[in-house]
């Protein structure tokens, strides 16, 4: 998910004015960041604290947000929130450190070759 996206998720989330509208946000939005499928635990994790957070607030639809919808809002976004730095897993070939490896060898490679096909 794009930084942007992620920012419309929290605001929408944050402007939650019912408990469904606010389960239904932060579950699409979870479910977006976490597509992957190493991703699964994470999201099932996720998804189960954001029902805790949810679940206890009284149904339906508000004119203004009242203040407990509020608070869960809030909550609900810190932990959308906490996804914001992760990175998605590139595999093992994304990974620098892999690379720069990779490369050194490739060039150790190349350079006995080169010595080799001297003599």
């Amino acid at each position: 998910m794009s930084e942007k996206n992620l920012q419309n998720s929290i605001m929408r989330i944050r402007k939650a004015k019912g408990r469904d509208e606010l389960s239904s946000a932060v579950q699409a939005a979870l479910k977006q960041c976490l597509r992957q499928p190493g991703d699964q635990k994470l999201l099932a994790s996720l998804l189960a604290q954001a029902e805790s957070i949810t679940a206890p607030l009284p149904p339906g639809v508000h004119d203004q947000q009242p203040p407990e919808i509020r608070q869960a809002a809030v909550r609900c976004a810190l932990l959308l929130d906490s996804l914001k730095g992760r990175k998605p897993d590139a595999g093992w070939f994304k990974d620098r450190r892999i690379i720069v490896v990779a490369g050194a060898a490739f060039a150790v490679i190349i350079f006995y070759v080169v010595l080799l096909s001297q003599r």
